[in-house]
């Protein structure tokens, strides 16, 4: 009696060609399941429900200590579980307006650092909770009111400088600078950028008493013109600088963390803080500054995040990237290659992937980017090829807003990488080891309405934030599945067509044989044609070889094999054998 048998399935999900043609050893589907290091078909673990969070807190970042929320309420409102903390985010604003998005957030030193957007529509930094102003100091902002504001700033940030040779008052928009010794002359610039629609900003510097022995120097600085958001003013003196001057220029809305530093992104600019201090972002100032892109390829005009490749660091646009090398001092930092014709759609799903692989989502699907062994160049492999289609019409089907929200991650146990779209996971099951390099994903269906919001990847464990509740995938244990009919997830396994060396000619199907753990429905379709034509073949919940074979009555030129487990618990599908007359 001939056979076929198909004794792994290290291909995976394959749609490069219509399931009649698909190569032996792939998958047309693969759902709530993954690649095993062997190649088999492995159940996923649960998605077990951890924390249940306020309504009224963003995101999720994990610890060693602790996860936490961000909110801008009162903390004595917001009420989390044990092994949550909850941190207030206060806008500087007047009038305390709600928070109501976190941007982004990374971790520095293992404190939070994060960008929030208010209901004023202001976006503002926060490093462990604490506002950090460097990023709108002596800047005109929708709540603004007057220069007397500006000036005000300006008192504070120096008379707050231990370093600083000069005291500071203010009336108005006027700010009194008295030098600290006496008979000191000391040297005063300020600026008024524009950065409005009106440019009619000034500055005027003028010596109210000049130095001699026993008297200080005293200089007036009055700064006028129409107050327009986005106006800029700093004062610098003995080679100090307050205000706004070299401080960012425009709010950035994506952060990376990097060895000393963390990255901030906004347009074709990556910010970088000082070394060890994230809250210092003036350039030239321990290692703070910038790195505009756009200076050296046309295409990086919007920055949408950044991922480590090779020792470098690789920044990307939709339409193009940059590797860079970076050093302690901005001076050594140092453009390295161009990647042409590829992109990002998706900040947060560039990931680093051990040590010479790099992913993202692009416009042409899931990629790679790698260094060629022979010059060390970067190139990109199309790591996502065998289901590109399948992602490009899920980014169709969600649009370009909630594609640009996908995110990458590595499952830390068994590093697959997996990639959040929306209400699926894609997942590559990748161990050169022993050749396994193949797509799944996953729908969890026991999660209403399930989103990855936030991703939180810490000691070992994967949480995933979806509404108000935070997931452990895999449970404390790290291995716990569904329990009972209750809370059962469903996986779909589906095969291509199969037709022997000649697809052309009827076959009938008299026995087949499987290695399963767990109880599965097998099925075969029957016409290439019509998917809806099916015969149910059993089910299974065993081993059945040598002397198990089970009985089949099915005629057809092709079939394609789909075997679907509703049962609580692990599950799996090593292989099977189809037995036709001969």
């Amino acid at each position: 009696m001939p056979s076929t048998i198909v004794n792994d399935f290290r291909l995976g999900v394959d749609r490069r060609r219509k399931r009649v043609a698909g190569p032996p050893g792939s998958l047309w589907t693969c759902i709530n399941a993954h690649l095993t290091r062997g190649g088999d078909i492995e159940k996923r673990k649960k998605f077990v429900a951890k924390y249940e969070v306020p309504a009224n807190t963003f995101g999720y970042r994990q610890t060693a200590s602790t996860g936490y929320v961000f909110g801008s309420d009162a903390p004595g409102t917001v009420t989390v579980p044990s092994g949550v903390t909850y941190q207030q985010l206060t806008s500087p604003s007047p009038g305390s307006p709600n928070m109501t998005e976190l941007k982004d957030v990374t971790l520095f030193d293992g404190k939070p650092y994060v960008i929030a957007t208010f209901s004023d529509g202001n976006t503002h930094h926060f490093y462990d909770g604490t506002y950090v102003s460097a990023w709108d100091d002596c800047v005109v902002r929708s709540y603004t009111t007057g220069l007397d504001e500006i000036a005000a700033r300006f008192v504070t940030l120096i008379n707050a400088d231990a370093s600083s040779t000069m005291t500071a008052t203010s009336a108005g928009a006027v700010v009194t600078l008295t030098v600290k010794t006496h008979n000191t002359s000391i040297e005063i610039d300020a600026d008024a950028i524009n950065g409005g629609s009106v440019d009619d900003q000034a500055v005027a510097i003028a010596t109210v008493t000049p130095p001699s022995p026993g008297v200080s120097q005293v200089s007036s600085v009055t700064f006028s013109g129409t107050l327009d958001v986005g106006d800029r003013f700093a004062i610098r003196f003995s080679s100090l600088e307050y205000g706004a001057g070299d401080n960012p220029s425009t709010v950035a809305t994506r952060v990376f963390t990097h060895d000393s530093k963390i990255y901030a992104l906004v347009g074709p600019t990556a910010y970088f803080c000082a070394v060890d201090d994230p809250t210092s972002w003036r350039a030239n100032v321990s290692g703070a500054g910038s790195i505009n892109t756009s200076n050296n390829e046309a295409g990086s005009l919007e920055l949408v995040g950044a991922m480590r490749f090779q020792g470098e660091l690789a920044f990307f646009a939709r339409d193009a990237g940059q590797t860079w090398t970076v050093d302690p001092d901005p001076a050594n930092n140092v453009r390295s290659r161009t990647i042409e014709n590829t992109g990002a759609v998706a900040g947060r799903s560039l990931t680093t992937y051990g040590n010479n692989d790099s992913f993202y989502l692009a416009r042409s699907g899931i990629r790679s980017l790698r260094s060629q062994q022979s010059t060390g160049a970067p190139f990109v492999s199309d790591i996502g090829n065998s289901i590109d289609t399948l992602v490009i019409e899920h980014m169709r089907d969600v649009g370009d807003d909630v594609a640009a929200e996908a995110k990458g991650f590595i499952e830390p146990v068994d590093g697959r990488y997996m990639l959040a779209l929306a209400d699926r996971i894609y997942v590559l099951s990748y161990f050169p080891g022993s050749k396994i390099s193949g797509w799944s994903w996953y729908e969890p269906d026991e999660i209403a309405d399930f989103s990855a919001d936030w991703v939180s990847i810490y000691a070992g464990k994967l949480y995933i934030r979806s509404g108000n509740t935070v997931y452990l995938y895999g449970g404390d244990d790290g291995n716990t599945y569904d329990a009972d009919a209750s809370d059962a997830y469903t996986v779909t396994v589906g095969l291509p067509f199969m037709g022997g060396s000649r697809p052309f000619e009827g076959k009938l199907l008299k026995g087949w044989d499987m290695a399963v753990e767990n109880e599965w429905l097998v099925e075969t379709l029957v016409d290439p044609r019509d998917e809806t034509r099916k015969v149910t073949l059993g089910t299974i919940d065993e081993i059945s070889y040598p002397d198990l074979e089970y009985t089949a009555a099915s005629d057809a030129e092709m079939m394609a094999l789909e075997m679907t487990c509703t049962s609580p618990g692990a599950a799996s599908i090593s292989n099977f054998a189809m037995h036709f007359e001969a």
